[in-house]
Parts: structure tokens; C-alpha cells; sequence
């Protein structure tokens, strides 16, 4: 209330417009699918990596680019928000750890979307 008393503007927002930012979406299953056709009505731009890429799917979702998951550390240095939501396996334990988080831009924000089923 003191900066309204002040004369300082107040209800502007506050943080970062994702309007035209880039999100990486890590495993692009029925979860990444469904996110990606909710973060285009956003004006985003969407790159994923997949185990299997396919041009089909890249092309139906409007995605700047789909490959796989060599491109994981591209993905990283491109997103300022990054969504992971591959299934929790041996083999995807530790996916992201710090040498990939020190790679990425420096306010990226991550979010996991894995469902586990123990």
C-alpha cells in the first residue's frame, strides 16, 4: 500500500512474458503432446527431444524442431522453461543433474510432468 500512497504504479504484471520464449519439452508422450497444443495457444516457441523423433508428430504440433535425445544438451541452452516428462526408469534417473542445469540459460525454470507409478 505504500508504494500506491507513494504514486507508484501498481497492477502492472510482474515476471516473464512467455509469449515468443522458447520451452523445451523433455519425452514427447501423451503428457508433452497434450502440453505442447496448450503452450502454442500461447505464442511459444517448442522444441522437444524424444527417443524416437518423428517428423509426423513435429509437424502436426507445430514444433520448431523434434529430435532426439542427443539434442538434449541444445534443447537446454535454447528453453527458459524446460518440462520433463519422461517416464521415472533406470535409465532416465539422473537425466537432469548438474552438468545439463549448468548448460542452460541462467533463469531457466524446470518442471517435472512424470507421473510415477511404483
Amino acid at each position: 500500500m505504500q508504494q500506491v500512497h507513494a504514486g507508484a504504479a501498481w497492477g502492472s504484471p510482474t515476471g516473464l512474458a512467455l509469449t515468443r520464449k522458447t520451452v523445451g519439452l523433455v519425452g514427447f508422450g501423451g503428457i508433452g503432446q497434450a502440453l505442447a497444443q496448450r503452450l502454442a495457444s500461447c505464442g511459444m516457441r517448442i522444441v522437444a527431444v524424444k527417443r524416437t523423433p518423428d517428423q509426423a508428430l513435429k509437424d502436426r504440433f507445430g514444433l520448431e524442431w523434434l529430435k532426439g535425445m542427443a539434442a538434449l544438451p541444445e534443447l537446454l541452452k535454447e528453453s527458459v522453461c524446460v518440462f520433463v516428462g519422461v517416464p521415472l526408469r533406470q535409465e532416465t534417473q539422473g537425466l537432469i543433474g548438474a552438468r545439463e542445469t549448468a548448460r542452460t540459460l541462467f533463469f531457466v525454470t524446470f518442471f517435472s510432468i512424470t507421473i510415477h507409478n511404483p
